[in-house]
């Protein structure tokens, strides 16, 4: 059976939690919705010098076996709280 949800999660100067356990998952899109730079990780250690940008209004998707083994998805902002939004789908 199908898992699906979307939702979203705002993103600071601190690395803050996007989605947390994506068990079960296939693929992860993510849209940052807001106005700087967020930096995505998968852990609590991310920051703008190592985390993958994802820029202002553009999409990102995560699929494979890394979003099927409860991975977590960080996120740290350039500046300012960053709304990002997500979509997750098991088939």
């Amino acid at each position: 059976m199908a898992s699906n949800s979307y939702g979203n999660a705002s993103v600071d100067t601190s690395a803050d939690i996007i989605i947390a356990d994506l068990t079960e998952r296939r693929s992860v899109l993510l849209k940052n919705n807001g106005s700087a730079i967020v930096y995505v990780g998968f852990d609590s250690s991310v920051t703008s010098s190592n985390g993958f940008p994802l820029m202002p209004q553009d999409t990102m998707e995560i699929a494979g076996t890394i979003v099927s083994r409860g991975t977590v998805i960080y996120g740290i902002s350039a500046s300012g709280t960053q709304d990002i939004r997500y979509m997750t789908w098991s088939s």
